[in-house]
């Protein structure tokens, strides 16, 4: 059954089970790495700054 759900997916159990982590550039990893060594209200005030800069792109 689970072959059916994997295969209406257009997937296999490698890809579906794996993280997109696996998959990011090094400095992605990176960032999300420093990202969560930050409390919570960092957290907040860096996801609106990063906002901002996308807003004004």
């Amino acid at each position: 059954m689970l072959d059916r759900i994997l295969n209406e997916l257009d997937s296999d159990l490698a890809i579906f089970f794996s993280s997109e982590l696996d998959t990011a550039p090094p400095d992605l990893i990176q960032l999300f790495h420093t990202i969560k060594t930050l409390n919570p209200a960092a957290r907040m005030k860096l996801n609106e700054f990063l906002n901002l800069i996308i807003q004004d792109r």
